[in-house]
């Protein structure tokens, strides 16, 4: 009997209808939750769909045995024969549709798992990116309560009608269901926190029952039309109130009040609990709380420093300063993204001076903006000739903000830019409170500065120090070779327009033109940003097919027409693209009405490859001048401060300027003294034609040798060979 029963279910296509019905249920599901958001719709809506699907699988089953469709319509199954019957028929249409849906499905699987996910991760799970946020606890003890748990216990109706209780109740259940959405917040369920309505028991003790941090509570009143709600955040533990506030609206929609103010009050606690920091605490007093969650949300885009989460991040801040405009916060965080747009992307939306502007403006109206004192002094760093204004910026951030350790971070790297002497930067950082960074910060600034001074010490302290990633300021000592796999591992994880242009020039150096044509390929050489430019440059001596870019183009695409900050490599190309369209003269009055660095150890950074490029255009007395001036002061520097001298691998400009001077017996001199170990490798091809015209001199041969040779053993060490 029960094989009948099997068998007739199976030629009516009970079963297929059913799988069929399940399958497209699962795609209609997904799509819905996916659409309820982008069209504002409201949450419900996910819910309605579920449970009809939920409730419509048994008809389908009960329609696929007593119905069948024939040519001649729908027909009752008791109606037709055996002979009539074409359910075989109607079967294998079932079975197309079952193999289209599953098609359907596995893409709309494949693509959420692989694309979505990545920048989901970062973008929803904010709290690894927010300073002070909650932590998972490590401890066994604590470990069945999640670091984040909640429980949002019934609102109170005070209210003397109590025809209102079904709107308070609904309110605490909207407001729990959009708690229950966020990720890294684990919160009770409704059965567990309705069963405290009514009753007058310690929120400590309900807090322990309930195995939660953190607890939120409530009250309505109503008058009329309108109506106030007040909501407060407690700490289990103490019983403190870490947050209140009240909510005045008008109870026009019952529906969209309890859904406005559950999403305001979930955004005020993930404020409260995820996202701890001082960059939103001032946006509150212009801002909802959803509009502040939704900086917090482009901050975390931007920082994830790639098209995709810039673009994002845009898109977001273009939308809030619509709605809210001239408001400092979105402001200053739409100049910092802007800032990072051109870092690392080959997109422009503003250029430097436009967003000088926009900072300068942002600061108008709020002379503490954490965001344009920052992008500020990044920008002014960039240029050794404003390098005092970027110095201002970062410590008005550090004078403001002492514990953000941006600024701290960038005033340190400042100062190593500049050359400053090992010993005065440890005199710094003894003056200041280091117990506001952070011990993993304080040890890695130490470190590297004790490397310089005393090595042994360094090697202690690296000894005894808990925190990781001591040696990350360790740049100027550190091995090419190791900065090399860095870079390679950087674009590898995060693959922009920035970490492409060094990879290119690592690999250039090194003659894997293999690589070096792959990388090529990723390159927009048709963007406004000027990362094409630099790409195009790092590969021009190698013979590589490039994509044509004039000096013109070259020049422009610095988008500084103010500044000379032309690095060796980047000058030369110039110049020489300038010889072959029969440039030279115009090249010459663009670079000369640049403003030069200063003539001091300080700029040297820029000094030496604009004397350079000088040299190179024949402009020998004011080379002659100038490196005259500057040969005293290395000597000077060298004997005051040989540790420093050494760390910062001085000698390599030193070699530069005494060849410039053609003092060769110098410059033979401070090749002997350059220490055994130092790389040459990275110099690549620029360093013959950085000396084109001194080729033949024997210690110009000799460091292209030592070039050659350490080349040769690097990439054999790297498997290239």
């Amino acid at each position: 009997m029960s094989d009948s029963i099997f068998s007739e279910l199976k030629r009516r296509n009970v079963y297929k209808v059913g799988f069929a019905y399940l399958v497209l249920a699962w795609v209609v599901v997904q799509v819905t939750q996916a659409a309820v958001p982008a069209f504002n719709m409201p949450d419900w809506m996910n819910t309605v769909v579920f449970f009809l699907g939920v409730i419509g699988f048994p008809f389908a089953l009960f329609f696929a045995w007593a119905f069948e469709i024939t040519p001649d319509g729908i027909k009752k199954e008791s109606e037709i024969s055996p002979e009539e019957s074409i359910a075989a028929h109607t079967g294998r249409k079932l079975d197309f549709i079952i193999i289209g849906l599953l098609i359907v499905g596995m893409t709309y699987f494949i693509y959420e798992s692989r694309f979505e996910s990545n920048s989901s991760e970062s973008v929803t799970d904010l709290t690894v990116e927010m300073k002070g946020s909650n932590k998972v606890s490590k401890d066994p003890k604590n470990a069945s309560i999640a670091a984040l748990s909640l429980a949002v216990l019934p609102f109170v109706n005070m209210s003397d009608d109590k025809k209102q209780d079904y709107f308070v109740d609904g309110l605490t259940e909207e407001l729990l269901n959009s708690l229950a959405r966020i990720k890294g917040l684990k919160v009770t369920g409704r059965t567990s926190s309705f069963a405290y309505k009514n009753k007058n028991i310690d929120l400590r003790a309900i807090a322990k029952e309930l195995n939660v941090n953190y607890l939120v509570e409530g009250s309505v009143r109503k008058s009329g039309e309108n109506i106030r709600i007040t909501v407060q955040l407690i700490d289990a533990d103490s019983g403190a109130h870490l947050f209140s506030d009240i909510f005045n609206r008008k109870l026009v929609d019952i529906f969209a009040v309890q859904e406005e103010v559950s999403q305001q009050v979930a955004s005020a606690l993930k404020l409260n609990l995820l996202y701890k920091d001082n960059y939103y605490s001032s946006a509150l007093e212009s801002l909802d709380y959803i509009a502040v969650e939704q900086l917090v949300k482009a901050r975390a885009l931007a920082k994830l420093y790639n098209e995709y989460g810039i673009n994002q991040a845009k898109a977001i801040l273009i939308s809030l300063n619509e709605q809210y405009p001239d408001t400092p916060e979105i402001m200053g965080l739409s100049v910092f993204t802007a800032m990072l747009e051109i870092s690392a992307t080959a997109n422009v939306t503003l250029t430097s001076e436009d967003l000088i502007q926009l900072a300068q403006r942002t600061l108008e109206l709020q002379p503490s903006n954490a965001d344009s004192l920052y992008t500020l002094a990044v920008i002014f760093d960039d240029f050794e000739q404003t390098y005092h204004l970027a110095a201002e910026y970062y410590k008005k951030g550090i004078q403001q903000y002492p514990s953000q350790e941006q600024f701290h971070i960038g005033y340190f790297r400042l100062m190593r830019l500049q050359y400053i002497p090992c010993s005065e930067i440890l005199t710094y950082l003894d003056s200041i409170q280091l117990n506001m960074l952070s011990d993993e910060l304080s040890n890695q600034f130490r470190f590297s500065t004790l490397r310089c001074l005393d090595p042994q010490a360094a090697e202690r302290l690296q000894q005894l120090a808990t925190t990781e990633n001591i040696t990350k300021f360790d740049s100027p000592h550190a091995s090419a070779l190791e900065a090399f796999k860095q870079a390679r591992a950087r674009y590898q994880k995060n693959p922009n327009q920035r970490f492409l242009t060094g990879l290119i020039g690592y690999y250039s150096a090194l003659n894997e033109r293999g690589k070096v044509k792959q990388l090529l390929q990723q390159v927009d050489f048709n963007s406004k940003g000027f990362w094409a430019g630099f790409s195009f440059v790092g590969a021009y001596f190698d013979g590589y097919s490039l994509p044509y870019m004039s000096m013109d183009r070259l020049f422009d695409a610095r988008q500084n027409d103010q500044y000379y900050d032309l690095h060796y490599q980047y000058a030369l190309v110039m110049w020489d693209l300038a010889k072959k369209e029969e440039k030279t003269s115009a090249f010459r009055r663009r670079i000369l009405a640049l403003e030069p660095p200063q003539w001091s150890i300080e700029h040297l950074r820029m000094t030496t490859p604009y004397l350079t490029l000088l040299h190179h255009m024949g402009d020998r007395e004011r080379v002659n001048h100038y490196t005259n001036n500057l040969l005293p002061k290395l000597a000077d520097y060298r004997e005051r401060h040989p540790e420093s001298y050494y760390y910062y691998k001085l000698f390599e400009p030193h070699f530069v300027l005494a060849t410039l001077a053609e003092n060769f017996s110098l410059a033979q001199q401070l090749l002997d003294d350059t220490p055994q170990d130092h790389e040459y490798w990275v110099y690549g091809k620029t360093a013959k034609y950085t000396f084109a015209d001194k080729l033949n001199v024997p210690v110009i041969k000799e460091f292209l040798q030592k070039i050659k040779t350490d080349t040769k053993r690097v990439r054999k060490e790297l498997g290239f060979e």
